[in-house]
């Protein structure tokens, strides 16, 4: 009988141990990540981590690098042959991939939230002012209003298989791409049972669970400021969403003395420069974070406002300057625990409600 229980003790014993080894290398795998990186629409990186599930991460990187070149392939201006490409010289376009047909759809539904601030046919002001790739940089007010009439996704007829536009109208969809590649990535990475995982595309970035300290991301929040040589002035955790800033800060030419930025207003038809130097948008979608935060610089701070107060699903971090020319934060109320600032002198931190 004693040697029976010594013999169920030392079972149990063993099954104890090889369950602690077990639970111990399970979470050895759960926190070992996995880091890729590579070119995408030409010259920007992606950046991804995931935490590894025993998956073959080169295969990984292999599809992630096949679906982004045929995204490219669809939406890119800088690709000749691309579906962009040739539906702005038609006025009658059929969809050959869904790249083409889901980026027209979500630009008309931000173009309808935004009231018209977020405009994808502003291609041909966009080449006219010198930042597409077409450089002219126009600096013509009276070319300006000769080419205002070809502006407005509202002239754009959608069907469900094709799309028919005005003559002579140009799309571009810089202003969303980002966002939409970074999207298909991350769902590429949901569909292989991978649930936590940061993507990031040239800031535009989706953040899913925990990274490999089981704690939230911490993404960086760039300083728009030339004055102030630190790259970044915050710092936020994020958890399941999307994130994606828009600034005037990087994309700018001077000419005669004068600042253009790459920001052009449907409205005016000019480069929008406002007391609004810098948008963080967050939303469910990094294609919806992405598109907002171009009409939050096309609006300025005050409309912007308005707008965010508009989606309940939608977060923001506004650095504007005031009146007197000081540097202010507007932060939506969620956001405000989530973020840490670091110390600048020329900022003022406080939270800013209107």
């Amino acid at each position: 009988m004693k040697s029976l229980k010594n013999r169920i003790f030392s079972i149990i014993f063993i099954i104890a141990l090889f369950t602690v080894w077990y639970m111990r290398d399970i979470k050895q795998q759960s926190t070992k990540e996995v880091f890729l990186s590579g070119k995408t629409m030409g010259v920007l990186t992606y950046n991804i981590k995931y935490r590894d599930k025993g998956i073959n991460n080169k295969i990984i990187q292999k599809n992630i690098d096949s679906l982004l070149d045929k995204m490219n392939n669809a939406l890119s201006l800088y690709v000749p042959n691309s579906e962009i490409s040739r539906f702005n010289t038609t006025d009658t376009f059929f969809y050959e991939t869904e790249h083409m047909k889901t980026i027209v759809k979500e630009s008309k539904k931000i173009y309808q939230f935004s009231e018209g601030a977020f405009d994808p046919t502003i291609g041909i002001l966009v080449n006219a002012w010198g930042f597409g790739p077409v450089k002219k940089n126009i600096q013509d007010t009276n070319t300006v209003s000769t080419l205002l009439p070809l502006v407005g996704f509202d002239k754009i007829s959608l069907f469900e298989t094709f799309a028919i536009k005005q003559k002579g109208m140009s799309l571009d969809f810089n202003a969303i791409a980002g966002g939409y590649a970074v999207d298909i990535v991350a769902d590429y990475l949901m569909g292989k049972g991978i649930r936590n995982f940061m993507v990031e595309i040239s800031g535009e970035v989706v953040c899913q669970g925990k990274n490999k300290e089981n704690q939230e991301w911490i993404m960086g929040i760039e300083n728009p400021i030339d004055s102030l040589d630190d790259a970044i002035i915050a710092t936020v955790s994020v958890k399941n969403t999307a994130l994606a800033t828009s600034g005037n800060y990087k994309n700018y030419y001077i000419h005669n003395g004068k600042k253009y930025s790459h920001t052009i207003s449907p409205f005016t038809g000019k480069p929008e420069l406002n007391t609004l130097l810098s948008t963080t948008i967050f939303a469910p979608r990094c294609t919806d974070a992405d598109a907002i935060a171009t009409a939050c610089m096309v609006l300025g701070i005050q409309k912007s406002i308005a707008l965010l107060k508009k989606n309940s699903t939608l977060d923001a971090i506004l650095i504007f300057s005031d009146k007197t020319g000081k540097i202010k934060t507007y932060l939506t109320k969620n956001i405000e625990k989530h973020i840490h600032f670091l110390k600048f002198p020329k900022i003022d931190s406080s939270f800013t409600d209107f």
